[in-house]
């Protein structure tokens, strides 16, 4: 990055990140930017089942070869369409990414979008994530929870069978 370390006093890396060849690297080189006292927030995809993870990288190898003329109207399909049924949503979504279950369909349509375009998408666990802010001497680490609540969610969220859910964590730089 083009700063001088130690420089800000907040920084945050939200959906981003696992998008680059390498998250931990990425990681490590925004952690450099903020200085003693600072906080470093970040979100990244959260890693979720084995038959998640197998369904995900199958289609993603495919649907990253895709030209966007062809990529466009799967995800629009996909996100703003299915996305948008509730049952469906909630059946479907346990098994392939939907993007997301916001209203606004062209907020799902984008949010598919950005889950089957990207060349990189790497998943992560809250330990791994909490221990590179450990290893970059972050102290005073929350694992932030889903804003979602109910005794359902917060079952299927704890057991990682929430396609495109995410880790997020902030830390404060000793």
């Amino acid at each position: 990055l083009p700063f001088a370390e130690g420089q800000f006093d907040y920084v945050y890396s939200i959906g981003v990140i696992h998008h680059t060849p390498n998250t931990q690297k990425a990681f490590q080189s925004i952690a450099k930017m903020v200085k003693p006292g600072g906080q470093l927030a970040v979100w990244v995809y959260r890693k979720n089942t084995w038959p998640q993870e197998l369904i995900n990288k199958t289609l993603r190898a495919v649907t990253t070869r895709l030209p966007h003329v062809i990529l466009k109207p799967f995800t629009f399909f996909l996100g703003a369409v299915l996305g948008g049924i509730p049952v469906v949503n909630t059946i479907l979504a346990r098994i392939v990414s939907l993007g997301s279950s916001v209203p606004d369909w062209r907020l799902r349509a984008c949010d598919a979008f950005d889950w089957y375009s990207p060349k990189y998408q790497f998943h992560h666990s809250p330990e791994e994530v909490m221990g590179w802010f450990k290893e970059e001497g972050f102290t005073d680490l929350q694992l932030l929870r889903p804003q979602k609540s109910g005794r359902l969610y917060e079952w299927v969220y704890d057991h990682n069978l929430i396609n495109g859910s995410g880790v997020n964590v902030v830390g404060k730089k000793a």
